[in-house]
């Protein structure tokens, strides 16, 4: 962490909104979640004013991908590690990296 800090990265984990939330598919492709995501990005950026890059690891990447999708343009970058392949959860396949379009 303390190389990132001095390079000047934001560097902030997005935790469930609580205890009894259970992030499913369709809770991280829904608009609560992208919007809650959004907020935050927009916070940081008035905080500090550093580019803001969303990076989704495995069913995180649902996360990253929903919000870079519905808010075009609110975020500088996403990296996505781990990305869903292949999945018999429908909607985890509406995620695979192979249709992803960005």
């Amino acid at each position: 962490m303390q190389s990132f800090a001095r390079r000047r990265l934001n560097i902030i984990e997005f935790p469930n909104l609580n205890f009894s939330e259970i992030a499913t598919y369709s809770a991280r492709a829904g608009y609560e979640r992208a919007n809650r995501i959004n907020r935050l990005v927009g916070r940081i950026k008035e905080f500090n004013g550093l580019p803001v890059v969303l990076a989704g690891f495995r069913c995180g990447m649902v996360d990253a991908v929903n919000t870079v999708t519905r808010f075009r343009g609110s975020v500088d970058g996403v990296i996505l590690f781990s990305g869903i392949n292949t999945n018999t959860c429908r909607e985890a396949n509406n995620f695979q990296w192979q249709i992803l379009q960005l």
